[in-house]
């Protein structure tokens, strides 16, 4: 048993941010809710509308919106230690000039968007009855469809690409707020 239990009953409800995604000028926000004893819904969202030199046609991008919803079965106690879960989600994107690994190289500019399921795992540490810190990961499969264009701007008419991706598929380090 997790000797570490500053859970209070009755919580219900967690907000959060992804520091991750924070770290790339990406703004998110999260809510977890309890449903059942050691079982918990997860909703979160981020969105990134940066567009660094937006009059250099040639500039590097990394504009999009995600959001993602989760079903969590904790193993001792809501909001508190380990965690499995089976994760959804949908992105739209706009990237160029950047890599992003496993997925797209820093040649080419991807508009467009994508869909998947994946498995995560995670644990949430609490710091004391309202905060808590967590760590997640997870892998799966996406479905993606973009068009890829050599720069951002191209004559002809960008290669439309449809591909399946199987590989991580969610990461992050968030800070939680507990609302009793």
């Amino acid at each position: 048993m997790l000797a570490l239990s500053t859970a209070l009953p009755g919580q219900q409800l967690a907000v959060k941010t992804n520091a991750l995604y924070l770290a790339t000028a990406t703004p998110n926000l999260g809510a977890e809710f309890a449903v059942a004893p050691k079982t918990t819904l997860n909703l979160e969202g981020s969105w990134n509308p940066w567009n660094p030199k937006a009059d250099d046609i040639d500039a590097h991008r990394l504009k999009h919106y995600r959001i993602e919803g989760e079903y969590r079965r904790w193993m001792w106690e809501n909001f508190n230690g380990h965690f499995l879960g089976l994760h959804g989600f949908y992105a739209a994107y706009d990237f160029s000039g950047r890599t992003v690994p496993f997925l797209f190289n820093n040649e080419h500019r991807y508009k467009g968007n994508g869909y998947g399921l994946g498995l995560s795992y995670g644990f949430h540490l609490m710091l004391s009855p309202a905060w808590g810190i967590e760590a997640t990961i997870g892998a799966g499969l996406a479905r993606l469809s973009f068009d890829k264009s050599p720069c951002l701007q191209c004559t002809p008419l960008p290669e439309h690409v449809s591909e399946t991706y199987v590989g991580p598929t969610k990461i992050g380090i968030s800070l939680i707020y507990i609302i009793r």
